[in-house]
């Protein structure tokens, strides 16, 4: 219960910084596996974008690679 409320408090965060330095990426890289036996994969954004977090990308694990990590 306490790694949601730092992963929370970790992306309004980054979300706040973003909007301050007018990033115009996505300051957040919400990573699943769609290959994986879970279906509530892509959930976690669902509920991002319903708490009013429109500033992340979602991306399938296997389409990640180092460029989308180091940015």
């Amino acid at each position: 219960m306490h790694w949601v409320v730092v992963l929370f408090v970790g992306i309004l965060f980054f979300a706040g910084v973003s909007r301050v330095l007018g990033a115009t990426a996505a300051p957040i890289l919400l990573v699943v596996n769609d290959g994986g036996s879970s279906p509530y994969g892509r959930y976690l954004g669902e509920i991002l974008r319903a708490e009013g977090l429109n500033l992340y990308e979602v991306k399938d694990l296997s389409a990640v690679v180092a460029g989308d990590l180091s940015s």
